[in-house]
């Protein structure tokens, strides 16, 4: 799995909620494009109540890919929900990318 799910330009945009499919019960790697003027915090949790911690998005005047966390996601239909608990000046979310873990 490689999903990402597009948002374009929104900017100071607080929780969200994303469906997605999901192929086989597994670990994915949660990641974000992002930029922003100043620091943001931000996590996901899934419909089951899993969720990430908290992760420090740095500044970044240009787009930038950072890693949120991890999550074991079941198969079928998963809502996420993209908690932003600091939004830093400006923050502008590109995508959310969804990778499956490739494990041992």
């Amino acid at each position: 799995l490689h999903k990402a799910i597009r948002r374009q330009r929104q900017m100071c945009i607080r929780d969200r909620n994303y469906t997605v499919s999901v192929p086989a019960d597994k670990v994915y790697t949660i990641s974000l494009v992002y930029r922003s003027k100043e620091n943001s915090l931000l996590s996901v949790v899934s419909d089951s109540g899993v969720g990430t911690k908290t992760a420090q998005f740095p500044q970044s005047g240009q787009w930038a890919e950072r890693e949120i966390g991890k999550l074991t996601l079941s198969a079928g239909a998963c809502v996420l929900r993209l908690q932003i608990e600091q939004a830093g000046n400006k923050l502008e979310i590109q995508k959310i990318i969804i990778k499956q873990d490739k494990g041992i």
